[in-house]
């Protein structure tokens, strides 16, 4: 690869999270969730500059979409067993702050120190987000859910 390329891949490297190119396009994902996709005109080893200006891809944005909420799964708590209760706190939000309370959302598991893991999607995107909290989260520790704006 020519300098210009090696270039290229260190100046991106500051601004995203990672890129992949195959012969004819290069897709940078920045670090906020959003992605550009640039059509090469020309081989991959003679790109000197590209212009991120223009329509930057949807994917990643969008709403909160409660997946699961598990109270308990280190203990043996059923799988998404309080989704419902997350998804009414969180559902159709960008950015969702919730308290684990286990006054609130009950003991699914008497005498053991239980986690909290939170699934979501946002909009119509495929990529599967998640948050675990360590044992003793229904002590009102709390948890940000987010989708990139």
């Amino acid at each position: 690869m020519k300098k210009t390329g090696i270039f290229l891949i260190i100046f991106l490297s500051f601004l995203c999270n990672e890129f992949a190119y195959g012969k004819d396009r290069l897709v940078i994902i920045f670090k906020d969730g959003t992605s550009q996709r640039v059509t090469l005109a020309g081989p991959a080893n003679s790109i000197k500059s590209i212009n991120l200006q223009g329509a930057i891809s949807t994917s990643g944005r969008g709403q909160i979409a409660i997946v699961a909420g598990t109270y308990g799964k280190n203990c043996g708590a059923a799988y998404g067993n309080k989704t419902e209760h997350l998804a009414q706190a969180c559902n159709g939000k960008r950015h969702c702050e919730y308290i684990i309370d286990s006054k609130i959302i009950g003991d699914p598991v008497l005498g053991c120190s239980k986690d909290y893991f939170a699934e979501w999607n946002c909009g119509n995107d495929q990529i599967l987000r998640s948050m675990l909290v360590s044992p003793e989260a229904g002590f009102e520790k709390k948890i940000t859910l987010t989708c990139p704006q």
